[in-house]
């Protein structure tokens, strides 16, 4: 109770903070400081899901900022953002994103190329070759 209402202050603040933090996402066009008052919220009720603790102001911004970026707001609003669908909505969210690494199968020897500690000859002279081949054209 006492995070969600720390999480309230810094909303606000950041709210009355009409030049630096409110103006930028205004001038884009594709909300209103209600919206961005909505949004903020969401924010909030994310943060008390997740257990996350933001104590500085400062913090706050840029964490909404980097949040926020993942919204899209042609397809989204605040208003789908139910207490009982929001955690469900950013686990899928989460599980869905660009961020997760894929899988990578290495080989089972060791590689052997021009960047390699192996036996790099063969590379070479085929790049010898190439060289070769390249001055020969007059190029």
């Amino acid at each position: 109770m006492e995070q969600e209402r720390r999480n309230e202050i810094l909303r606000d603040r950041a709210l009355a903070d009409n030049q630096k933090f409110v103006f930028p996402y205004i001038t884009t066009g594709r909300l209103n400081k209600q919206q961005l008052s909505d949004w903020m919220t969401v924010f909030n009720r994310w943060l008390s899901l997740t257990g996350r603790v933001i104590e500085a102001e400062r913090e706050y911004r840029r964490q909404f900022a980097a949040w926020f970026m993942h919204i899209d707001l042609t397809v989204e609003s605040p208003a789908q953002y139910d207490l009982e669908n929001t955690m469900s909505f950013f686990e899928k969210k989460v599980s869905g994103s660009k961020t997760i690494p894929l899988p990578i199968a290495y080989a089972v020897g060791q590689p052997k190329g021009k960047f390699s500690k192996g036996n790099n000859k063969f590379d070479m002279y085929w790049l010898k070759n190439l060289r070769d081949e390249v001055r020969s054209m007059g190029i």
